[in-house]
């Protein structure tokens, strides 16, 4: 309803009801939900604020309240953004995690140097560029597709050989993997 996180102050948020009539969780409640299910990996992303001050200032408060949770750890958690400074900063203060950039100019040839190890991108993007794809690889780079919700555009995505699949429909995913003899991955 026009109101922007970074900007508002979380008591005037409170009552805010998101679609479902739920109340939009605070990182606290999300994460002592998430220590219920240790088999589920954590995908972690942080959208663009105004500033790289105050993106790093988030990153931090972010990597603070995940180690506060006990949940800092690379076999539960992998950060995304669409900001390239803040994947670098993830990348900085968080080495050995899954870092995955979510921009369309994405070149895994640059980003591996600042230790963003990993593509995320729409899927459509992936299919027909086999390029970045190759790019990702030849950098050992995690790779993730979204948003793939029909049936033939996950079989393609998972011959395609990618890494994880952001879907509005999990358990077709799961059905699909399992026909395709593709083992799923789950946290550590």
């Amino acid at each position: 309803n026009g109101k922007y996180i970074e900007k508002t102050r979380a008591k005037d948020l409170e009552y805010y009801r998101l679609k479902n009539g739920e109340a939009i969780p605070t990182l606290d409640e999300y994460l002592v939900q998430a220590k219920k299910s240790p088999e589920t990996m954590l995908v972690f992303e942080l959208k663009t604020h105004t500033t790289a001050k105050v993106e790093t200032k988030a990153v931090k408060a972010c990597i603070k309240t995940l180690k506060e949770h006990g949940l800092f750890t690379p076999d539960r958690v992998m950060f995304i953004a669409f900001s390239r400074h803040m994947c670098n900063e993830f990348a900085r203060l968080a080495p050995g995690f899954t870092v995955q950039y979510l921009e369309k100019d994405a070149n895994p040839d640059e980003l591996v140097t600042y230790g963003i190890n990993g593509i995320d991108t729409r899927y459509k993007v992936l299919l027909r560029d086999s390029v970045l794809f190759e790019a990702a690889r030849r950098n050992n780079m995690s790779i993730n597709t979204w948003t793939v919700d029909k049936a033939d555009d996950i079989r393609k995505v998972i011959e395609l050989g990618v890494d994880q699949i952001t879907t509005d429909e999990p358990e077709l995913a799961r059905q699909l993997l399992k026909e395709m003899g593709v083992k799923e991955k789950v946290a550590r």
